[in-house]
Parts: C-alpha cells; sequence; structure tokens
C-alpha cells in the first residue's frame, strides 16, 4: 500500500506489487507520474508517506542503511570522479584494496572494454571532470559497471540506457540476462527493447500499479 505525497499533492497510492528474486522487472508510465519516486523510495532517499516495503519479511523502508550493499543504481545522469575509469567502477576511498581482476570483468560486461584497449593507460584512464572525455553512452556503461562491481543483489536501472545505440544496448542486455538468476533487475525505461528483456512488466499511474506482463 505503499503512497507518496509532495507539498500536499498525491504523486501516487495505493502501489502494490512483488517483484520475485533472481527477475528482471520493468517499471513504465508516463512522464511525472512517479517512477523516480518510486527508485528513490527503494533507495531509501525519501520515505514514503504510507505503506511500506517488504523485503524477506523485513521492513526496508524504515531504515534502508541495515542493508548497505543490497541495491546497485545506475541513473541516466551519472556522477563521475575527475579520476581514472578504475576509481570511478570501484568508487571507494579504499584504493588499496580495489580488486583491478573485478574492475575489468565488470568493464567487460558493460561492453567497456574497447575503451580501455586502445587506451595506453588501461584502467588507469583519466576520465576528466565529470567523464568529459567519455562520450555519453560510455559514461552510461560506466555506471552500469559501477553497478556490477558493488555486487549488490538488486540492480535498478532509472533511464539508464536510453543514450546508448541499439547494438550497444542489446549487448548489455544479453550481459544482464545471464545474471538474472543471480541478481534482481529492475529497469525503468521508455524503450520497448529495453522492455522486452523484462519477466514482468508493470505500469504506474497515480492511483495504482497495474502487472501489464
Amino acid at each position: 500500500d505503499l503512497a507518496f505525497s509532495y507539498d500536499n499533492k498525491t504523486i501516487f497510492k495505493n502501489l502494490n506489487f512483488e517483484i520475485k528474486k533472481g527477475s528482471a522487472v520493468g517499471i513504465v508510465g508516463e512522464s511525472g507520474v512517479g517512477k523516480t519516486t518510486l527508485v528513490n523510495i527503494l533507495l531509501g532517499l525519501l520515505k514514503p508517506s504510507n505503506g511500506k516495503i517488504i523485503l524477506d519479511q523485513e521492513e526496508i523502508s524504515k531504515d534502508l542503511y541495515e542493508f548497505p550493499n543490497l541495491f546497485g543504481y545506475v541513473p541516466q545522469d551519472l556522477f563521475l570522479l575527475d579520476s581514472t575509469i578504475k576509481n570511478n567502477v570501484a568508487f571507494t576511498l579504499d584504493q588499496k584494496n580495489i580488486d583491478e581482476k573485478k574492475v575489468l570483468h565488470s568493464l567487460s560486461q558493460a561492453k567497456l572494454k574497447n575503451l580501455i584497449e586502445n587506451n595506453g593507460l588501461g584502467i588507469n584512464t583519466i576520465v576528466g571532470e565529470q567523464g568529459i572525455k567519455l562520450s555519453g553512452g560510455q559514461k552510461q556503461r560506466l555506471g552500469i559497471a559501477r553497478a556490477l562491481y558493488s555486487d549488490a543483489k538488486i540492480l535498478i536501472f532509472d533511464e539508464a540506457t536510453s543514450n546508448l545505440d541499439t547494438e550497444t544496448e542489446n549487448e548489455i542486455i544479453k550481459e544482464l540476462a545471464k545474471l538474472k538468476k543471480i541478481i534482481t533487475i529492475v529497469i525503468i525505461s521508455h524503450r520497448q527493447s529495453t522492455l522486452n528483456f523484462c519477466d514482468e512488466l508493470y505500469k504506474i499511474t497515480t492511483e495504482n500499479i497495474k502487472k501489464i506482463k
């Protein structure tokens, strides 16, 4: 019975649905209906006005900090450090313990292998302020690599493939398909090519959420 209101305006209410472990679930809806708001509630950035989120019989909407490695989030607009590809994937202050093999594997899954192979510095390549030295598609793939490196149990993609060409998107979807039984994937997208990958599809409105696939 999840609901969220802002300044006395109801964004959505009466959201009841289940995401099965190891599945890929798509969420669609018109602009402004609250898709990103729902993501922010899942991530613990917003508290619902009503209702709760249950994970294996535990309510997580009260204090998500009990689940520090639960979610990996790939937004449309990614924050990048003015640092190396390696540091942007690992995204940690503890640089001594960065697993470079794992960084390389995550980059390969996100289809960024050519970027590091064609550059003499490899994963030590500097991306520049806010990734100015990367294309829009490369930045989004770097965000996907970061989420995969984190070993999150649930990956959330918020329009994360919107700047990718069809061929690259299809390659990444194929990699994600291999992970489906291991991790749970939630995708917000307006691109049908992305949503075709999903096991289930939900449409969110201000009044409820309906399963359409």
